[in-house]
């Protein structure tokens, strides 16, 4: 059924690889079997034997990436069932806590939930989410009149600002301890309207009545602020309404269908040396062309996922934003807060 839904995605993310992977399989058995019969005498024939079967192994895990997703596959690290316990996971540690010094689970297009393969890049509810200890979200909205509509691109996500508000609320209602940090932009999207989005937020905001309050430090400095003074709030980290006083590092090389490389600059940026008062971003989530095929944001997630959930005691202090999450990724991102030790990330 899930192949039927998406017959286009399911022939991008595991057909066309796997006949990519076959083909650099025959190349570089005829590289390998010329190099033995001419002795190792031609330059080169080796070198490229090794490269084709290199391509032919990357291509054969993004086809297991998108055979995952279509057959409803999943693991600790890729699109499982969200465990609902981490609802209070901020409330043990102390509110001395600087921001910039925790490890902060997040999820990439929050909302996208539908539109098959090219555009859905989440399975979790915002409250599942919540729930599973996500508490960074990257939302996009597309202005219609005065409505603020869920999109990635063109796609409706069948949810608006006031869907997901409500359920910020909510969920902070009876998690007091614990922060929600956003990212709301209007980006990838086409506008209907003669508002300005920074404007039109401003206005949605001051129209939550009682849960006002819950947003009233919205525009904060993370890089100065610590999690006692931020509990129980809605709070922007990057995108519209964010401190301009704030010092980002953000890695964001979306663009990209090799997983591979993708891995590298998440590693990178994760492990790099943190500079003082200053929040790091680092987006796990990516899609795009690898050669003659497409790998769509779950056969890039189910790699890179699988690959950060083994390095995750490695990973230094910021904010990372992931494609269809696995509870276990999750939990050992959250799990690297307790403690923290002010000096151990110079």
């Amino acid at each position: 059924a899930r192949i039927g839904q998406d017959v286009g995605g399911f022939a991008v993310n595991a057909v066309a690889p796997t006949f990519q992977a076959a083909g650099h399989g025959v190349a570089a058995g005829a590289c390998a079997v010329a190099d033995a019969a001419t002795f190792g005498q031609i330059d080169g024939l080796a070198e490229t034997a090794s490269d084709q079967a290199r391509h032919a192994g990357r291509k054969m895990d993004q086809a297991g990436g998108g055979m995952a997703r279509a057959l409803g596959q999943s693991n600790w690290s890729f699109n499982d069932t969200p465990y609902d316990g981490w609802g209070l996971w901020m409330e043990d540690l102390p509110d001395s806590t600087r921001v910039v010094d925790m490890f902060l689970p997040g999820t990439h297009d929050s909302v996208a939930r539908y539109g098959g393969d090219f555009a859905q890049t989440q399975s979790w509810s915002i409250t599942e989410q919540l729930l599973g200890g996500i508490r960074c979200f990257d939302l996009r909205f597309r202005i219609v009149g005065t409505a603020m509509c869920g999109h990635h691109g063109p796609i409706y996500q069948e949810i608006n600002f006031g869907d997901v508000a409500d359920q910020f609320e909510e969920f902070l209602t009876h998690h007091p301890s614990e922060v929600i940090f956003v990212d709301i932009t209007g980006k990838g999207c086409s506008h209907d309207t003669s508002w300005g989005f920074w404007e039109l937020l401003q206005e949605k905001i001051s129209d939550r009545g009682y849960h006002t309050c819950m947003w009233e430090f919205f525009s904060a400095n993370l890089c100065r602020a610590t999690l006692g003074e931020l509990r129980g709030h809605i709070v922007a980290y990057h995108g519209e309404g964010h401190s301009p006083l704030a010092k980002l590092e953000v890695q964001d090389e979306w663009q990209t269908g090799d997983a591979d490389w993708k891995w590298e600059v998440v590693y990178l940026h994760a492990t790099s040396r943190r500079m003082f008062h200053t929040l790091y971003i680092n987006y796990l989530s990516a899609g795009g062309l690898d050669g003659m095929t497409y790998c769509t944001p779950s056969g890039m997630a189910f790699k890179v996922n699988s690959t950060a959930m083994e390095h995750t005691d490695k990973f230094k202090p910021g904010i990372y934003l992931m494609d269809y999450p696995g509870s276990g990724l999750v939990t050992k991102i959250l799990l690297r807060n307790f403690p923290i030790d002010e000096g151990l990330w110079s």
